[in-house]
């Protein structure tokens, strides 16, 4: 849907990664709330090496159409 829309921009989200490896937590930054969706999206899917503690991260997603 953003490519038909021709949506481009940057959504910023901060994210805790628990000790399995998996997101615990987002928390949106910014970016436009369709771009926002299809962040959420993908890191539903991600998975990170186990740690002995929780790690936050800043990431930053650039669209272009």
């Amino acid at each position: 849907m953003a490519k038909t829309l021709g949506l481009k921009g940057a959504v910023k989200v901060q994210v805790i990664i628990g000790t399995d490896g998996t997101i615990k937590e987002t928390k949106v930054i910014g970016g436009h709330p369709i771009l926002v969706e299809s962040v959420k999206e993908a890191l539903g899917k991600w998975k990170y090496v186990p740690s002995n503690t929780e790690t936050v991260l800043t990431l930053e997603f650039e669209f272009h159409p």
